[in-house]
């Protein structure tokens, strides 16, 4: 043994611990008596106990425990109440002899020391067995596909941790390679985890997947049963809901196919097969997608579409009906990769509806769901990005708050303009899908197959410039403003005021520099820009419009006026931002200055950025911010301004929270956005996790404090059991306001209602 080794362990007390039915060291094991007889040789201080008669025994981290079984009474005192060592015999006659350090953790051989193991498409609880089992082994558990990972082990042979491990040429192991390493490794100390013996645990290349086929000859059908079950797979003769994973078919016809497209299954053609047997794992399927399968026509077959045959017996209509709603249906492409200068221009479809939709107490029951999952959302209004946020963290996927090169999955609501460049600056390629993957995944209890739930058409380019990134707060909410505009004249409701007022807003409006809030596609080709006059009919630009049948007739509709008679200055924004806010206001019959530096009136509503903008003349007391533009879209009316609408100001500029780490709970939609958006501004560090303790592995630290208005909630509990402060959002307001960071006391989670509170310690 080493001499450094030798140094170390003469320090320590090692204790072999006799099982309670034997009667002396003679009885035990032969593991244990060699590891015991080893010790000896080495000259280390050993003996061989069994439980102690005194309970009140101190341990110390200079003792170390070896115990043949990780079972007992005694067993369970050592490791919860003292700081020494507990191994299994293999484990320190291992590390004796390979001089390696005594692991921290109850660890009964090193079969997989210096394997780091990663899981997908595996249960909750088969996950937690083999995670406990790897662990025992000496080896490392990471939720996450690292680029130092060893093995990747999978209940399936699909899923996106599947693909990035084949990619990056990581061995993919079966479950029972950790069980056999496991069982083996309590039998001989020399136990590798990849000893040559397990190589048979490779993950097969249609491990788990089950298949069915349609449109072939029964000869040719046989062949297929063939090399499907030769590499691990399903052969099936039915095509059953929620058990079928792939359908091989040579054309887009048949009862089948049809049922395969309505459940969101690949449709691939029959030499993805063979060629996965090559490549010696399952390839992605979009190169072998069926020609046709990435069009479907409808969600729901229509009576004239429904095929005579659809009702037998393989393929259930009832399931069909169970999973289907409304959305539209998009014609994927077979690459979402492909380099081009072009834009981005996803189909639109209702995702609106297809978020209402969700089951979030179904998510709760699917259990991981998404696991490996790494989604990043846009387009999405606040309260539905709420609901999206749940249903990630219910089915064990990440959810990115920025688009990184680690996201897998865009789930896209409406388009936004400045999403094509940020994605186009991304050396990978994530999927982009609809809300509908995230349905399909929860239903089939696993990462669902991208292809029939893409939004990009086929043949379209992902990737380009030519649009440019407008203000963080508007890349999330722009875009939900905007919408073809009706042409239609309308009287101006003019405003009274006064010369002073007049000179007020001149002065306001000369600290910023004049720029004209349309483009010059919104103005006739033969016409100079000018500001609007008092006593002046405005005249909405000429814009294409869609047709509506209560357009063609005439009609009006009602609920898109909600600002006919407002007048709107923006100021803040860049010349994008300020044409897409102009275009918002104008589709419900708002007025917008054209030229604010040439303007003199007093306009009803100032809109400026979230942060603010610099002046030192108010002109009017309704200053808000596009959120309140987004909130009016939201419920077609003017809305009050609340205290959330309104820009952030803090005093000084001011960064009093640095140093601090804030999660938000019972706060939604636009007013949880802006006290995180505040949060951040005041220099506190934001993340949607209430933790504990530092995670460095998922880049989590721990909170300092817990913003929430009520009681209740089981962040609000963990608060109060850790002894982190919870504070209502008037804390968040008055340390803006005095721009100092403030004394918790008086803000505490309840005080404006029931007058006191309970605080723990401030940890920062």
């Amino acid at each position: 043994m080493p001499n450094d080794t030798n140094k170390s362990l003469k320090k320590i007390k090692i204790h072999f611990v006799l099982d309670p039915s034997h009667n002396s060291e003679n009885e035990s094991s032969s593991s244990m008596r060699e590891c015991y007889e080893e010790c000896v040789s080495n000259k280390l201080l050993v003996d061989w106990i069994k439980e102690p008669g005194d309970p009140e025994q101190k341990f110390s981290k200079n003792h170390i425990f070896v115990f043949e079984n990780f079972s007992g009474d005694f067993y369970n005192k050592i490791i919860s109440s003292t700081s020494c060592l507990v191994v299994g015999p293999y484990c320190l006659f291992t590390c004796i002899n390979k001089s390696l350090p005594i692991p921290q953790v109850p660890t009964l051989t090193m079969a997989m020391n210096e394997l780091i193991i990663s899981f997908s498409c595996l249960s909750k609880e088969i996950k937690a067995d083999l995670t406990n089992k790897v662990k025992l082994m000496g080896g490392v558990v990471n939720s996450s596909l690292l680029e130092t990972t060893t093995h990747l082990v999978v209940g399936k042979a699909n899923s996106p941790k599947y693909e990035k491990a084949n990619e990056r040429g990581m061995n993919i192991m079966t479950p029972g390679w950790i069980n056999t390493v496991f069982t083996a490794s309590q039998h001989s100390g020399l136990t590798s985890g990849t000893d040559y013996d397990f190589a048979k645990y490779k993950c097969p290349v249609f491990f788990q997947l089950a298949f069915s086929v349609s449109g072939y000859s029964s000869k040719k059908k046989e062949g297929f049963k063939k090399i499907i079950e030769s590499h691990g797979g399903t052969y099936f003769g039915s095509l059953q809901y929620q058990v079928t994973d792939i359908l091989i078919c040579e054309k887009n016809e048949g009862d089948k196919y049809s049922a395969a497209r309505e459940w969101g299954l690949p449709c691939v053609m029959a030499h993805w097969l063979t060629e996965s047997v090559e490549a010696g794992y399952s390839l992605p399927f979009a190169k072998y997608t069926t020609p046709g399968a990435s069009v479907i026509k409808c969600s729901t077959p229509t009576k004239g579409e429904m095929p005579s045959k659809f009702h037998n017996s393989d393929i259930s209509l009832s399931m069909i009906q169970e999973n289907s709603h409304p959305r539209s249906l998009l014609p994927p492409t077979p690459s979402t990769a492909a380099p081009t200068t072009q834009p981005l221009t996803p189909t639109p479809y209702n995702y609106a509806l297809a978020v209402d939709s969700i089951d979030l107490a179904l998510a709760r029951r699917c259990e991981a769901f998404l696991d490996g999952c790494n989604i990043y959302l846009t387009g999405f209004e606040p309260n539905q990005e709420e609901k999206l946020r749940k249903m990630i963290k219910l089915g064990s996927g990440v959810r990115f708050t920025e688009l990184e090169e680690s996201v897998s999955h865009v789930v896209m609501g409406a388009f936004i303009p400045s999403f094509h460049k940020l994605f186009s600056s991304l050396s990978s390629r994530p999927h982009l899908v609809t809300v509908d993957w995230l349905k399909q995944s929860m239903l089939s209890k696993a990462p669902a197959q991208e292809t029939p739930y893409l939004c990009i058409p086929a043949k379209q380019p992902t990737s380009g410039k030519g649009l440019e990134c407008p203000s963080p707060l508007s890349k999330k909410g722009l875009q939900m403003l905007i919408s073809p505009a009706k042409p239609r004249q309308s009287p101006v409701k003019t405003t009274k005021d006064s010369p002073a007022a007049r000179k007020l807003l001149q002065g306001y409006l000369d600290s910023q520099h004049a720029y004209e809030a349309t483009s010059h596609s919104e103005q006739p080709a033969d016409d100079e820009p000018r500001p609007l006059e008092q006593n002046e009919p405005f005249k909405m630009p000429h814009q294409p419009s869609q047709q509506t049948s209560q357009s063609q007739s005439g009609g009006t509709n009602q609920s898109q006026e909600y600002f006919m008679g407002l007048m709107f200055l923006v100021l803040g924004f860049t010349e994008e931002e300020t044409v897409e806010i102009g275009s918002a206001i104008r589709e419900a019959n708002g007025r917008v200055v054209v030229n604010p530096k040439t303007f003199h009136g007093i306009p009803d509503y100032v809109i400026v950025p979230f942060e603010g903008f610099a002046t030192s003349v108010v002109p009017t007391e309704e200053i808000v911010t596009d959120i309140w533009l987004m909130e009016c879209k939201q419920q077609s009316a003017v809305v009050d301004v609340q205290y959330y609408h309104r820009p952030a100001s803090v005093l000084n500029c001011a960064t009093p929270l640095v140093g601090c780490v804030i999660t938000i709970s019972n706060y939604v939609g636009f007013e949880r956005d802006f006290l995180a958006k505040l949060s951040q501004l005041l220099g506190a560090g934001y993340q949607e996790e209430f933790m504990k303790r530092d995670n460095p592995k998922a880049d989590k630290k721990a909170s300092t404090h817990l913003v929430c208005p009520t009681r209740s909630g089981s962040k609000y509990n963990a608060a109060i059991k850790w002894g982190y402060p919870s504070v209502s959002k008037q804390w968040l307001l008055e340390c803006a306001k005095t721009g100092s960071r403030l004394g918790e006391e008086n803000h505490l989670t309840g005080c404006e209602e029931a007058g006191n509170g309970v605080i723990g310690t401030n940890r920062s």
